[in-house]
């Protein structure tokens, strides 16, 4: 029994200073890399990552690159924690689920562009559609309890979607994309400035006829930003957007459905439009020692309607939402007792 433990003892000695050795040289092989500065919005404020006292990461512009993702919950599916349903394989109706709420997950997790709320009052959830996966500069997931500083839908945590800044530098550009099912996708992108001045603008056009009967879509997206450093201190921005769509309602099928035709729908004649456009203006005042001072206002305009002709029971369903939003706030950071502190000041 002695001699097989020594002989272990011996073995575990004589291989492992080869595995350190091994781990060792693979590590000094690698070039130094510097890791970018990294700022997030969870305090509602721009700070480093690795400084706000919560759970959260960071899809990049990279990230979005490099993946093939079709819509802004593509780029959610691989984050940790995060739960996305998407019925109509196009983002109409897709749920994102933060922390398990399950059913519920669309009241419960709050969706922002660009700091503008995009959760309908009406509890209908996020119209994810609506977003151009290919505006998207980063998504900020923050996960946990943020309603102190969002109010409510943030129980769960707040995803924060940014989009691309104009440059002052001219820049234009364009896609093409083909799918199965006949999707297609026609996108364009400009933008410049001058002095100033910073603006741009985008325009797109998707379509798809899906996988199953009556499970097709279109959509029409056309938008833009403009940017004015008035001072070195103090800095105007105007955004908005349009889009507008048109889908089948395929339904549910039961299980002997299923079976007999997957692809099939038995509502072939449910569909489904939104119009959807908003505008918003704000700024940016940076007060030096004794603080900073934004405040954004917004105005969202979304109608549309659903169509039911039944045979026996026909229903149309119409709806018009207006939401207007005034979000003012002050940080201010300094030292207080030798200790760096923020303070967060704002009503929505």
């Amino acid at each position: 029994m002695k001699k097989k433990r020594m002989a272990v003892w011996l073995l575990t000695m004589l291989f492992f200073p080869l595995a350190a050795l091994s781990q060792t040289t693979r590590d000094d092989s690698r070039s130094p890399a510097e890791m970018p500065e990294v700022v997030v919005t969870g305090t509602r404020t721009a700070e480093e990552i690795q400084k706000v006292p919560a759970s959260i990461s960071v899809i990049t512009a990279a990230d979005n690159q490099r993946s093939s993702a079709k819509t802004a919950v593509d780029l959610l599916r691989r984050e940790e924690g995060v739960v996305v349903r998407d019925p109509l394989g196009n983002g109409k109706a897709a749920q994102v689920d933060l922390r398990g709420f399950g059913e519920t997950a669309s009241s419960n997790t709050l969706v922002l562009v660009d700091g503008r709320r995009t959760n309908e009052i009406d509890l209908s959830g996020v119209d994810w559609a609506q977003i151009p996966v290919e505006q998207i500069e980063r998504i900020e997931v923050l996960r946990g309890p943020g309603s102190v500083l969002y109010g409510d839908n943030a129980t769960a945590g707040v995803i924060n979607i940014i989009t691309k800044s104009p440059s002052k530098k001219f820049n234009a550009g364009g896609g093409i994309t083909l799918g199965s099912y006949d999707r297609h996708r026609v996108d364009a992108q400009a933008g410049g400035g001058y002095a100033k001045t910073a603006v741009s603008f985008y325009g797109s056009h998707e379509g798809s006829d899906g996988y199953r009967d009556n499970n097709d879509y279109r959509a029409n997206d056309v938008g833009g930003k403009v940017v004015w450093d008035a001072t070195d201190y103090f800095r105007v921005n105007l955004s908005g957007s349009y889009h507008e769509d048109s889908f089948g309602l395929p339904g549910a099928l039961t299980k002997s459905e299923v079976n007999a035709d997957r692809k099939q729908s038995v509502n072939p004649d449910d569909k489904g439009s939104t119009q959807d456009y908003y505008v918003k203006a704000g700024f940016d005042w940076d007060l030096k020692t004794i603080g900073q001072l934004l405040a954004d206002v917004s105005y969202r305009d979304r109608s549309g309607d659903s169509k039911f002709p039944d045979a026996f029971f026909p229903f149309k369903n119409d709806f018009n939402t207006e939401t207007l939003g005034f979000t003012p706030h002050y940080v201010w950071k300094g030292d207080v007792f030798d200790r760096t502190n923020k303070l967060v000041a704002g009503v929505d």
